[in-house]
């Protein structure tokens, strides 16, 4: 049985990154661009990133401000982070509980060929999550 200190301290790469991981995600990514700022009805605020490493690109959403900071070639350590589909694109989010730290700053390779959260995303019947039929031979050529 696993200890909830081995969850936390398992490192994932973007090109393991699935919708639904739950768990508590360790990723070291860099900014690739800010990609959008969105304002709620609340006043809260929504900012959506492209980030990677050398395995790929995943979108990345923060909220209330904690992006504010960050800028292109910024090398961040998430660590309790999660995944979730939103309209139908894979993206990472930062658990409330979870730390966002600048590590470094463009000393990082990227696989800009790669990336996971321009693939469309379903739900099936049964609640899981897979890639949309018209693109999976697209997908399975990247692997």
């Amino acid at each position: 049985k696993m200890k909830e200190k081995d969850i936390i301290d398992k490192q994932y790469k973007v090109a393991h990154l699935q919708p639904s991981i739950r768990e508590n995600i360790n990723i070291t990514v860099m900014v690739i661009e800010k990609t959008d700022t969105q304002h709620t009805k609340d006043n809260k605020t929504i900012e959506m990133f492209n980030v990677g490493d050398e395995t790929g690109i995943v979108m990345l959403t923060l909220w209330d401000g904690l992006g504010k900071e960050l800028g292109p070639g910024d090398i961040i350590n998430f660590r309790k982070a999660y995944t979730k589909i939103w309209k139908g694109k894979l993206s990472l989010y930062n658990k409330k509980n979870g730390a966002i730290r600048r590590i470094g700053f463009f000393k990082m390779p990227i696989n800009d060929t790669n990336n996971i959260s321009a693939v469309q995303w379903i739900q099936s019947e049964n609640g899981q999550y897979k890639i949309k039929p018209q693109q999976q031979q697209q997908q399975n050529k990247r692997f």
